[in-house]
């Protein structure tokens, strides 16, 4: 197993030690109380409330002690990210711009490539048709000079489509540093009709989320006339 060190911190070792001690020495008593509290009656629920207030002045007593170490490092640390946002921002920026132009132009590429994939198509289904159309003609011709002249069409029809068909496909564009990704995401255009599917049951209700609690903190008295809703109550105990 790899043996794990204590990191270096640029204050004597001493004092961090000695910090530690201390701040131990506040929370063993207070953690042997808390194991021993049981609430059956008033006069416990007194006792774990008088241990609850204790254990927050415990607390800021710790963090207390450790601020004294930590408050000067936290700062020097905060003027360091400062300092090194400042340069990372406009880069990041940077980065965020020329990501959206080569998006924007590799989107453009792929709806062209798309427009010629679409007009091939259309181009070999057209010459299909009318070699279908001369091959059915030729078949049928009595005569040898209309045989002739229809089978010459046939052919040459058979070789457009072969150019056709075989065309090389547009190239998207390619990266040697980056690569794309492309990714395919449902936006709500339509929310009425999209609640009116739900109330049909054409969509699981479970795909329909509300942040009642945003909506409630808003306005209480109109979220809970709505329909559907009811106000329950959470007991939580904060401090006085």
């Amino acid at each position: 197993m790899k043996k794990t060190t204590d990191p270096v911190l640029p204050i004597p070792a001493t004092e961090v030690a000695r910090v530690r001690q201390e701040a131990a020495a506040l929370s063993s008593p207070v953690l042997n109380t808390v194991k021993a509290i049981s609430i059956t009656n008033q006069a416990t629920y007194d006792s774990a409330d008088s241990a609850l207030d204790v254990i927050r002045k415990t607390r800021k007593a710790v963090a207390d002690k450790f601020g004294i170490i930590i408050s000067p490092l936290y700062q020097s640390l905060q003027l360091l990210y400062k300092w090194r946002e400042e340069v990372d921002q406009p880069l990041e920026q940077g980065e965020k711009f020329v990501k959206t132009k080569m998006a924007e132009w590799h989107s453009t590429e792929r709806k062209r490539k798309w427009e010629e994939e679409q007009a091939k198509e259309e181009e070999a289904r057209k010459i299909r048709e009318e070699l279908s159309r001369k091959q059915a003609r030729a078949d049928a011709a009595t005569r040898a000079s209309v045989k002739t002249v229809l089978t010459k069409a046939t052919t040459e029809l058979t070789q457009q489509l072969v150019e056709v068909e075989s065309r090389p496909e547009m190239a998207l564009p390619t990266g040697g540093h980056s690569s794309s990704r492309v990714t395919k995401k449902a936006v709500l255009v339509d929310k009425m009709a999209f609640l009116k599917a739900v109330v049909a049951g054409e969509i699981p209700s479970e795909y329909v989320t509300v942040d009642l609690l945003k909506a409630y903190r808003a306005s209480p008295a109109t979220v809970a006339s709505w329909p559907g809703v009811k106000i329950e109550e959470e007991v939580k105990i904060v401090g006085r």
